[in-house]
């Protein structure tokens, strides 16, 4: 009975799914939209004039294409806990990738708007696509294995002389640094329908 209220319930996403599926450039106009809206107000939008609500080709034009080093000073700022400088508030959650690049490791700023609409929509939906493709499997009749990130809080203090009339203390910011895997959401986090369709891993 759970298991079908639980497919019932993800497969609602279908209709959003399609939608997008059927009409990709108004979905990806008004998402754009959203985003310049959101981050206007921001250092980066002011920068680039966010305000003005611009075309996807207007905005390839004024945004730089950016490597890791060109955005780090900003990285570095967030990972401090200035807030508005990249997107609007304080990050407190950052992925840390295996430095497969310049043999060094990167740390990529994780919002709760990115990990909402992103990572945990994208794994909704994906339950949703497999139980309408795949209905005779009963995925969510059994047991899903999670393969969780590493987590640990770091405190970073400040290398530079703090204005006094900063809002934010960078002493005092704890961050949280998660390995690559961090696509999987952390098992406090889980909604609690799914606590007993999980098991852990090592």
């Amino acid at each position: 009975m759970i298991d079908s209220v639980l497919t019932w319930a993800l497969q609602r996403r279908l209709t959003a799914i399609n939608h997008f599926r059927n009409h990709p450039h108004e979905v990806q106009h008004k998402l754009l939209q959203e985003l310049l809206h959101t981050a206007r107000d921001t250092e980066w939008g002011q920068r680039y004039g966010f305000a003005d609500g611009f075309e996807g080709r207007e905005l390839a034009q004024r945004v730089p294409v950016s490597s890791y080093e060109d955005l780090y000073p900003a990285i570095e700022r967030v990972l401090r806990g200035e807030p508005d400088v990249l997107w609007p508030g304080r990050v407190t959650w950052f992925a840390k990738s295996s430095g497969t690049t310049n043999a060094r490791s990167k740390y990529i700023p994780v919002t709760r708007e990115s990990l909402e609409a992103g990572h945990y929509r994208a794994g909704r939906d994906m339950v949703a696509l497999a139980t309408t493709l795949y209905p005779a499997e009963k995925i969510l009749g059994g047991k899903t294995l999670s393969l969780g990130a590493r987590m640990a809080p770091i405190l970073f203090a400040p290398t530079t002389p703090i204005p006094a009339s900063a809002t934010y203390r960078p002493s005092l910011c704890r961050t949280y640094l998660v390995g690559p895997s961090f696509c999987a959401r952390p098992r406090w986090n889980w909604r609690c329908w799914m606590s007993g369709k999980r098991k852990l891993s090592a």
